[in-house]
């Protein structure tokens, strides 16, 4: 066969026109590979998806592509999930920094009390959890507190050392345990009864020098929260004994008390905004070693603000002390009437 000119070019234009044919097809195919469909021959087979709308969903506007993204964020979550480290323990602390004076003395310039507080919890619980995830589907074992204070005074805007020449005086150490029980709905309210025992250790220079080795205490509170805590009311029960060297202080020269017991009520509104007020007052009973006894009553109100993990609290406070043998329920004897500003932030 003789190849002409002609010929050739007639082949060249057709292998080309093949080609582009060729291309075509193939773009075709992927476009509708893409589109959600594959193409064989003549007969095209639309792929489905494990996922199917329900008419509820369609009538949202909810699409195929909305429950695949969330089904990817959930198996995300579940594999996070599954890799976290669960535990029975939960820690928490707070710390907090607070300033009190007594408007009852009358005197210039004015002394102020600054205390700071540092206090840690472990929270044992029922099984293991993932802390922040889950935890709050647990019941609470036993709670452990630990606390520790120091505390200075000033004088105006000086700084007044104590007695050993320290300004920084440390407070008393303070170990506790604790138990929260809540129980069926009272009047459609939470009830909650929370049981705690703990001692106090002299660490602080002052009580050491009165001759106290512990001051171990018991506490019963019972707490009513209505419309999911917008109302709280609080009863508390506590007693507490005084493990002392000395009958008498070496300070005062008076005879010292050895236990006392007291009770305290109270109750609070949120007010909206994170702010909550509250009022209540506090009767005790102090027993000597002389087997004499005094009674004190106490009131207080407290306006506090809590946004996130902290908490600003403004308190007033009217009380007696226990030897001042004088006291009322709303004024008591102008000896202690006690302003404090506190600010404690929790992690």
């Amino acid at each position: 066969m003789t190849v002409t000119p002609e010929t050739a070019q007639t082949a060249a234009l057709s292998i080309k026109s093949l080609s582009i044919r060729a291309v075509a097809i193939v773009a075709t195919v992927a476009i509708v590979i893409l589109s959600g469909e594959r193409s064989f021959g003549a007969v095209t087979v639309a792929a489905t998806s494990a996922i199917t709308l329900t008419p509820q969903q369609r009538a949202q506007g909810i699409t195929v592509e909305d429950l695949e993204a969330n089904s990817k964020k959930f198996g995300s979550l579940s594999t996070s999930v599954g890799r976290a480290t669960k535990s029975r323990f939960r820690f928490s602390g707070m710390l907090s920094y607070g300033v009190r004076q007594d408007l009852a003395l009358q005197r210039e310039p004015f002394i102020a009390t600054h205390r700071m507080l540092l206090m840690g919890s472990v929270t044992v619980l029922d099984r293991a959890a993932i802390i922040g995830f889950d935890d709050e589907l647990t019941n609470e074992v036993i709670t452990l507190n630990v606390a520790g204070s120091g505390q200075f005074t000033t004088l105006d805007r000086e700084v007044q050392g104590n007695v050993y020449g320290s300004p920084i005086a440390s407070s008393d150490f303070d170990i506790s345990a604790s138990r929260a029980f809540e129980f069926s709905k009272i009047m459609d309210a939470s009830n909650i009864l929370d049981v705690s025992i703990g001692t106090t250790l002299p660490t602080s220079d002052d009580t050491q020098y009165e001759g106290i080795s512990a001051v171990p205490y018991v506490s019963l509170g019972w707490a009513l929260g209505f419309q999911g805590g917008r109302y709280n009311i609080s009863q508390t029960l506590s007693a507490d004994y005084i493990v002392n060297k000395f009958a008498y202080s070496p300070v005062t020269r008076e005879v010292n008390p050895d236990s006392s017991a007291g009770y305290s009520i109270s109750t609070s509104a949120r007010l909206g905004g994170g702010f909550r007020f509250t009022v209540g007052g506090t009767a005790r009973l102090v027993h000597y070693l002389d087997d004499s006894t005094t009674p004190a009553i106490s009131n207080f109100q407290i306006l506090s603000w809590t946004k996130s993990f902290a908490t600003v609290t403004l308190r007033h406070t009217n009380g007696a002390r226990a030897e001042d043998h004088q006291s009322s329920f709303w004024f008591t004897d102008e000896y202690k009437r006690l302003v404090s500003l506190g600010l404690s932030v929790r992690f």
